[in-house]
Parts: C-alpha cells; sequence; structure tokens
C-alpha cells in the first residue's frame, strides 16, 4: 500500500517537469452564404481523453468575420487542439 501511495505521489510531482509548453495560433474569417459572419463566438480547445477538454482562449469576430486565437498549454505529449463556432448561419441546401 505505501509502494503505491509513494509512486502516486512521485507521479503527481513529476509529471509537470516532463511537460512542455506548446501554443497555437489560428487565424480566420467566418463567412456564411459568401457573405462574411459577424460577432460569431470562436472558441479554441485543447482534445483531453481523461479529463474534459481545456479551453485555451475565445473570442468574437469582427465586423469582417475575421478572428485571431491564441492558446498554450503544457502537456506531455502533443496538444489535440480544436476550434468551435457558436453562429446562426442558416442556407438552405440547394
Amino acid at each position: 500500500m505505501q509502494s503505491y501511495l509513494l509512486l502516486g505521489v512521485l507521479a503527481t510531482c513529476c509529471l509537470p517537469v516532463w511537460a512542455k509548453k506548446q501554443n497555437i495560433t489560428v487565424k480566420g474569417v467566418t463567412m456564411c452564404d459568401n457573405r462574411p459572419m459577424k460577432n460569431v463566438h470562436v472558441e479554441l480547445y485543447e482534445h483531453d481523453i481523461l479529463d474534459p477538454n481545456d479551453l485555451l482562449s475565445e473570442t468574437h469576430t469582427n465586423s469582417s468575420g475575421e478572428f485571431s486565437v491564441f492558446g498554450e498549454e503544457d502537456e506531455m505529449g502533443t496538444i489535440e487542439p480544436f476550434i468551435r463556432f457558436t453562429h446562426d448561419c442558416k442556407v438552405s441546401k440547394p
């Protein structure tokens, strides 16, 4: 039992040492029916398997539909970023 406790304490203390800071910048333009979409909520996340995904940054698009988000995270492996857009684009399919 004591060896498992010691192993848990060591793992908790040493994991941050092995993790490395990684960052990402995403720039883009949101469009709806070939028109820029303003005020779209943009969220940059980092995917995690064992715990909830990490919100790295969030912003809103400007009047031209442009956005730029930067985020960084300490991870042992490679970060797995993804973007979530919250919008109200309603385009009917042809």
